[in-house]
């Protein structure tokens, strides 16, 4: 066997390898940029979950702490609110996704709610209690960036105890 015909050899099995390399690599990154896709996506869905509770729960203390429940509604999503300012790219508001502004709670009227338990409804006449029930659509948006938006609607009912006066 004479090393003359040997000649480019190694230079054709080189070049093989190096192809075969950087196809793993383009493969790896192409995977990569999947799994950072997936992760923002679901940061995305979180933080919109989170919002939508965060809206129900500011809420819920909107309707403890006012005379009239029936003018609330939240619009966490002012500029001026602190809430705006930790979630800049978050939009939370009473209502559901497709209302373009907030919306007032309503009051739920599907049934009465049922007496809380260990409570006995018969006070004396004085301090007169009533349980009222408040439907409570919270909706979040939270845009992504690079991906479109994640968007939340919690719907729920509270029942609220409150001293007729």
């Amino acid at each position: 066997m004479n090393i003359n015909e040997q000649n480019g050899s190694v230079l054709i099995l080189v070049l093989i390898g190096t192809l075969i390399i950087s196809l793993l690599g383009v493969l790896g990154l192409d995977q990569t940029t999947t799994e950072i896709a997936i992760s923002t996506n679901f940061v995305a869905d979180k933080t919109a979950l989170f919002c939508a509770e965060t809206g129900i729960q500011f809420a819920i203390n909107e309707l403890r702490n006012t005379v009239d429940p029936l003018t609330v509604k939240v619009d966490l999503s002012e500029s001026g609110s602190h809430f705006s300012r930790a979630f800049k790219s978050a939009t939370v508001k009473t209502g559901r996704l497709t209302d373009s502004i907030p919306q007032y709670v309503n009051g739920f009227t599907a049934f009465s709610p049922p007496p809380p338990a260990g409570v006995s409804m018969e006070i004396g006449g004085e301090a007169a209690v009533t349980l009222t029930a408040w439907e409570l659509i919270v909706s979040s948006i939270v845009l992504n960036v690079s991906r479109g938006e994640a968007r939340k609607q919690i719907n729920s009912v509270v029942v609220l105890l409150s001293s007729e006066y």
